[in-house]
């Protein structure tokens, strides 16, 4: 599946009842050099816009991601805490942060919540239309 992407900047891939979550390409390239990932515990059931982890860098020095759908932390990728680099390199790819499981037996939840994502052609367009009405202030 295509990635799908929030407003907080957020992008999720889903596999079967598992979503695979990191940051997008724009925060990632306006944040800078990640310094620290502080990466969520496994196990955690978080609901929709909790936040997941929290990343300090170079220009954002604190940056919360915020979970777009809800589940439970079942895998953590554990490299983000020798190389937080990663995320600055490759955010949409080995710099994922966390997959949850999907609790699929809720779909009117699921549906709501994915409905509540953009594929990458309206959040780019999302983007440049935040950026030009950021201009005009």
């Amino acid at each position: 599946m295509t990635p799908l992407f929030s407003e907080s900047h957020v992008w999720m891939r889903m596999d079967g009842s598992k979503a695979t979550v990191g940051i997008s390409k724009y925060i990632s390239g306006m944040m800078g050099k990640p310094r620290y990932v502080e990466l969520p515990d496994l196990g955690a059931k978080l609901d929709r816009n909790a936040k997941l982890c929290t990343l300090i860098a170079q220009i954002i020095p604190r940056f919360e991601v915020l979970t777009p759908l809800t589940g439970k932390v079942v895998e953590i990728n554990r490299r983000l805490t020798t190389f937080p680099e990663i995320l600055h390199v490759d955010p949409e790819g080995d710099g994922w942060i966390a997959r949850l499981e999907i609790a699929t037996y809720i779909p009117r939840r699921l549906r709501e919540e994915l409905e509540a994502l953009m594929e990458g052609h309206a959040y780019h367009a999302w983007l440049l239309r935040k950026d030009k009405s950021s201009d005009k202030k």
